[in-house]
C-alpha cells in the first residue's frame, strides 16, 4: 500500500474516533441536562407546596446534576452518567473537551455556554444570610434563570449529534 493510502486510512480513523467522542460527550451532556430539568420540576413542586429553600440551593442542585456530583454517600451513590468513563467528569470539562473538537463557530458557541455555566456555579457558591428565611420570589427567580440556561444548553446546535 502506498504511503498516501496509509495516511488516508489514518485520517479516516481519526475522523471516526473524533465523531464517536463527540457523540458520546453530547449524549452525556444531554443526559445530565435532562436530569437537571427533572430536578427543577421537583423545585416547582416545592414552591407550590410553600416548602421554600434558598435560591443558592437551587443553583447548587443544578450544578451538582450537571457535574454528576452525587457520589458522596457510598451506601447510596447516585450516578447520572451515561458512560462510565465520564462518571467523574465535570460538566465544564466535558464542554471543554467538546469545544476542542469543534470549528471556530462551535468553539465560540461553547465558550459562551462555559461562561454562563461559570456564572451559574458562582451563584451556587454565594453565601446567603443564614438568618434570612428563603423567599418565594427568590426561589421562583432562581428556577426561572436555571431553566432558561438549561434550555439554552439543550438548544445549542453544537450539543446535538452531528453539530452544525
Amino acid at each position: 500500500m502506498s504511503d498516501f493510502g496509509r495516511e488516508g486510512q489514518g485520517s479516516l480513523v481519526g475522523v471516526a474516533l473524533k465523531a464517536e467522542l463527540r457523540r458520546k460527550i453530547t449524549t452525556e451532556v444531554a443526559g445530565r441536562v435532562d436530569e437537571a430539568i427533572e430536578a427543577l420540576g421537583l423545585d416547582d413542586l416545592r414552591v407550590v407546596q410553600n416548602h421554600l429553600i434558598a435560591s443558592r440551593w437551587i443553583y447548587n442542585e443544578i450544578v451538582s446534576y450537571l457535574d454528576n456530583f452525587f457520589r458522596v454517600d457510598r451506601s447510596n451513590p447516585r450516578d447520572f452518567s451515561i458512560y462510565p468513563e465520564f462518571q467523574s467528569r465535570t460538566f465544564r470539562s466535558l464542554l471543554i473537551d467538546l469545544k476542542s473538537l469543534e470549528d471556530k463557530d462551535g468553539q465560540n458557541s461553547l465558550a459562551g455556554l462555559l461562561r454562563k455555566f461559570d456564572k451559574l456555579a458562582d451563584l451556587a457558591s454565594l453565601d446567603e444570610d443564614p438568618e434570612r428565611s428563603p423567599e418565594r420570589n427568590g426561589m421562583v427567580e432562581a428556577i426561572k434563570k436555571t431553566r432558561e440556561f438549561l434550555k439554552e444548553i439543550s438548544e445549542n446546535p453544537y450539543l446535538t449529534f452531528g453539530g452544525q
